[in-house]
Formats: C-alpha cells, structure tokens, sequence
C-alpha cells in the first residue's frame, strides 16, 4: 500500500487550521463513507473553497482506494503555475516524510522559478525540503509518472489521444485523484475529450474530483454518466455529488457569503473604458477591466497610462502575449498585490484579458468585463469583493459588475469581436439574461441564468424580430457546430474501455510534443481554434543578434546553446497565434541549432530590428516593454513603405 500523505484526522480544521466552511462541511460528509474509488463534483460560487475541498476529497479517496497520488488539471498554464505553488506549501505542510516528488506538468514548467527550485537533479541531491521534483519525471511525457503533480488539463487529456505514448500518461495516471479545476471553462470538442478520460480514469482504478462555479444540467448529468453514475436531480445549487459503484448521492448547502452583485451596463468604446477605470478608482480603490482580446487591452492599457495622474506602478497589463518571464513576473505582482493576503495599494488599475479569470485568488474592488457567456462574465465577477477581510477596506460596499454594452447593427447587438471567440448563440442569450435585470444574486440566481442561457428553448419577450430572426439563425449555426466538435472529439480519442478490444487499430495522430512544425490538421489537438506557435524575439544590431534591446546578450544561431543559454531563449519566448504572422516564421524555419535542442525545437527565431520592430506580411510587429508583442495591421503604412 502507497504511503498516506496526511496521517491525521480529515478535518477542515485539522488540516487547513480554520472552520469548515459549507462547501468544505459538505465534501467531508460525503467522502466519510467512502470504500473505493469515485467521482466528487462540487457546483459552488467562487471563493468557496474548492481548492482546500478537492485536497480534503483527495486524501479522503486515498484512503479509501489505496491511491497513489493525485494530479490536478487546470485550464492555463498561468493558472497551473498558481497551483502549483498552493499545492506545494499544501503538501510541505502535510507530507511529513522526505523526498515526496511534485511535478509542474505543463510546457516551459522548467522556466518557473519555485518548480526549478524544487528540482532534485539525483537521487543522492541534498534536500532541504520535504517535497522534491526528481529531475528523471520532469523530461517529457514522464510528468504524469509522479505520484503527485499539477499542470494544464491537456497534459491529462493526451493521454485518451490516439497518440505515441498516450498509454504512457494514462498509466501514470492510473490509480490516482485526478482533480479537473474549472470544467465549465471549455468549448463541446474538449468537453468531449474529458468525458473519455473519465471514462478511462473510471477503467484505470482511478478516482475524479470535478470543481465547477456553474453548469448546465445536461453537461452535469454527462460528466457523472462518464463515471457510470447516474446524477442525481432536484438538489438545489451550490451542491456537491459523490458517485461511486454503490450509487450517486447529492448534497446542497449554503454559500459562506451569499451576496447581490449589481449590473450596470457601460460603454464599450476604449476611450469611454479608460474614462470609467479613472472615475472609479478616483476616490481609491482597485480596478480590474477583463476584456477578450490582447489587442483590446493593449489600446485601453495605453490610452489609460496617458491620463494616469498616480504613480506608473499603480497600473498594470496583463495578457498571454508577453515573453514568458516578463508574464511569469506580472502574474507574481498581482498575487503579491490582490492575493488573499495582498499588500493592496491605495488606488490602481489592471488592465487584463481572460487570463485573469480562471483560477487566481485575486480581488478587487470594481470589476468592468466585456460581453462573453454567462458564466464566464459570474466567473470574472467572481473577483470582486472576493476576499471578506478587505471589505472594512472597500470606498463603495456595493458590488458592482459593470458590463460593456455592445453596439446595434440593424436591430442586433453587435459582438465583434467577441463572436470570434465565443459561440454567438450563447453571446445573445447571455446578453438578453444579464441585460433583462439590474443585479444577480449569488447563489440563487446562478444555476437559472446558465440553464436558461445554455438550455432552455424559452424565446425572450419583446424584441424585435431582426434580433429574434438573429437568434434563430444563431441558433441553427450553434447547434450545427455543437454536433461538428461531438464527432470530431469521437474521432480524436482512443475508443471507451468497453470497445477497446475490439475496435480496429486507430490511425496514430502526431504529438505536437514529437513535431511542434506539424500541420493541425495531423496534429492531436487537446482544444480547437488557431492554432500558435512559440517564438522567441531576437533584435539584429549590425549583423549581430541580441537576446535584449540592449545588447548585453548575444545570441549566435549556428551555434547549439548549452542548458543556461536555452532557458534564457526560453524565459524570452512568446506565443504567436495571428495566422500571418505565423506563415512569416514558417516560412522562415527552426534554426538546425535549435531544432536539435530538446527544449527549444519548435520555437522559432523573431527577428526584430533596433527598434523592436519587423513586417510580417501585411502585419507589422513590435514588442514593447509594456505592452508586449503588439500587432499593427497597416504594416505598410506603419513601416513607411
């Protein structure tokens, strides 16, 4: 039998050192009884405490089912490093023995400077810490091996690809809790693909534990059928549900802070968004505007740092096109800043896209969001007013969601450019829901607005018919597009446990991890959309290349780099998903140096002139020190030819 991580009682307060909060009452009751493996589903508004009741679940089970570790999955990369961190003081604190090994199971962990720390390169390495990463499980594909591990939901998801070594990860994941953060978070094609995995965690011995701030009823009901149980119907939200062989049983409870959220509909326009952050955080305050695109936020951030009369520091950008280290920093600062046990100044600004949604324990006194699907617009307010100490803190007690207003073209909300990235069907009923009402309450009012958006069949009263033609033509095009992703997750992954034996021999899809070059279109994809390739920006100063702007750093491409120099090429690397841009590196090519690098093949050079500058096609590409890597579409005219 697998040693116990926690030896003690499985009490809240025994492990966590405070009282149980009802979420966390709930799970101990639920998972007491426990006699095997199962799977836990907890529905709660955020700042609940799913975290501490997935750790708690997971003890419980591993108790139960003679488990050897856990490994939690989560949507982003930047939300996995934030894990990880709360994981590894978990586990310092409750290990006990020496050596447990924790893995950061995602692209580029290596660059993250508390798992680097925690990297024992032998056997025999001195060890001043009860939790180690052993350096044999941190190559590729052995992540999921260890015993205990955190990092990005594809990690667990290649396993029921039709993938080289997919086997590989799901027996490392075998006999283990796998714990899926934020399972409301994806499109129908990855929803697919999780659904097979729990079958075949079900199939391995394994247990889940599935964390979620809302769902609709038919995605609940499948989650737990991929488990072989059967969801229980009729208990109100939030409530928590335990499925094992014996049966499904569902428990609801109280939210700790039940709370109004009031909705005001605003401007969308930058100039009007630069304007509201202003006036809100006048008399104090923290700010935090979430919009959709990287490019939406770089125009407001720099319209706002025009205006911005405090000090510079005092505002901040935050999206997923920054070089690694410089997004690694970002992320680090509003911890340090909005955490839960923040230093918070006095009046400031973050400026942010949907990398602040998921996942981080931040909190702010206004929140402004962008149009998006409903639970997602509850998932960004769920940042607001997030932590109760700050309240005698707060300039206005009233928690309120500001919602950008779309504009009206013919009749109908325009979502440009939300509809590129979100399903326009639910962007219409998600709009119709929140615009209908001038506040929600928390709990209450949740579990309706999302089946009423996501399910329900009911049209809205009173609009007009070109928003109601619009409706039905959005609906049609849904439905169309939410049977494509079905079938194309069937055909991506390895058959259910069931029909495995007999199935025929899949065609073998290519592991990005194998050939970063190779086209979508072969690749074994965990989610859908545009597809981006990593590449490191490099400045040309007569002839010569330069990791900076200042010239400290040469890099010399026909030379392979030794482990330093490759994780500084790595630490500058950024993601590239605009489809001109990356025709431009394609085309270009992977450095013969760098493609015989583990590390670095797959990544590609930018070369940028003295300015931080170069055209790619018909997009001209700058990286700017506060708004990192900017795209500006009139290359022609920007460059002067």
């Amino acid at each position: 039998r697998w040693g116990l991580l926690w030896e003690g009682a499985l009490e809240t307060q025994e492990l966590f050192g405070f009282e149980a909060r009802p979420l966390q009452a709930a799970v101990e009751e639920l998972v007491r009884g426990a006699d095997g493996q199962a799977l836990v589903l907890v529905e709660a508004p955020t700042g609940e405490g799913k975290t501490e009741a997935a750790y708690l679940a997971s003890m419980a089970l591993e108790r139960a089912a003679g488990h050897r570790g856990m490994y939690i999955a989560l949507p982003t990369r930047a939300t996995g490093a934030a894990m990880y961190r709360r994981t590894l003081e978990f586990m310092r604190k409750t290990g006990g023995r020496q050596g447990l090994d924790l893995q950061l199971a995602q692209s580029g962990a290596t660059l993250d400077p508390v798992f680097r720390g925690t990297i024992a390169m032998t056997e025999d390495s001195p060890r001043d810490s009860s939790v180690v990463a052993h350096e044999w499980f941190t190559y590729r594909k052995r992540a999921l091996l260890s015993r205990y591990g955190v990092g990005t939901i594809d990690q667990a998801l290649m396993s029921v690809l039709s993938v080289r070594h997919g086997p590989v990860r799901l027996w490392g994941l075998g006999n283990r809790t796998v714990v899926l953060d934020e399972v409301h978070a994806y499109d129908t094609y990855t929803s697919g693909l999780i659904e097979r995995l729990i079958q075949w965690l079900a199939a391995s011995g394994s247990s889940v534990v599935l964390m979620s701030a809302t769902l609709p009823p038919s995605r609940r009901r499948r989650l737990v059928a991929a488990f072989g149980g059967r969801a229980e119907e009729g208990v109100p939200y939030p409530r928590a549900t335990v499925a094992t062989k014996r049966g499904c049983a569902t428990i609801g409870f109280e939210a700790s802070r039940p709370s109004v959220i009031d909705l005001s509909f605003c401007d969308g326009a930058v100039g009007a968004l630069a304007a509201l952050l202003l006036e809100l955080v006048s008399p104090g305050g923290n700010a935090c505007l979430v919009v959709n695109t990287v490019d939406r936020a770089q125009r407001v951030y720099a319209l706002l740092r025009e205006t911005w009369k405090g000090p510079r520091e005092a505002l901040t950008l935050f999206h997923a096109r920054f070089p690694a280290e410089q997004r690694q920093r970002i992320e680090e600062r509003l911890l340090t800043l909005y955490g839960p046990s923040g230093n918070r100044p006095e009046r400031s600004v973050v400026v942010a896209t949907q990398v602040v949604e998921q996942s981080l324990d931040v909190d702010f006194d206004y929140m402004i969001s962008d149009i998006a699907p409903v639970d997602l617009v509850l998932q960004r307010a769920g940042r607001l007013h997030r932590h109760a100490d700050n309240d005698r803190r707060r300039p206005d007690p009233r928690r309120v969601l500001h919602v950008c207003e779309p504009g009206n073209s013919g009749g109908v909300p325009d979502l440009i450019p939300a509809k590129y990235i979100y399903d326009e069907h639910i962007l219409l009923r998600s709009f119709l829901a929140l615009a209908r009402r001038g506040s929600v309450v928390v709990p209450d009012d949740l579990e309706h607005l999302i089946e009423w958006v996501y399910e329900s069949d009911e049209e809205p009263d009173g609009i007009s018919e070109e928003l109601a033609a619009a409706l039905s033509r959005a609906r049609v095009a849904s439905t169309e597009w939410q049977r494509e992703m079905i079938l194309k997750a069937e055909s991506a992954t390895i058959p259910e446990p069931e029909a495995y034996a007999d199935a025929p021999t899949p065609r073998l899809a290519t592991d990005p991890d194998d050939d970063p070059m190779v086209s979508s279109r072969l690749a074994a994809l965990t989610r859908l959309g545009e597809p981006s390739i990593p590449c490191v920006p490099l400045y040309e100063v007569d002839g010569r290349l330069f990791l900076d702007p200042d010239r400290v750093e040469q890099v010399e491409l026909g030379r392979r780099p030794n482990r330093e120099a490759g994780r500084r090429l790595l630490e500058r690397s950024v993601s590239v998903s605009r489809k001109d841009v990356r025709a431009y590196l394609l085309d270009r090519g992977v450095p013969a140096s760098w493609a015989s690098t583990a590390a670095l093949r797959g990544h590609f050079p930018l070369v940028l002139d003295r300015d931080g500058c170069c055209v790619a096609g018909r997009c001209r590409v700058r990286l700017d020190g506060e708004l990192g890597l900017v795209y500006e579409t009139d290359a022609r005219r920007s460059s002067g030819g």
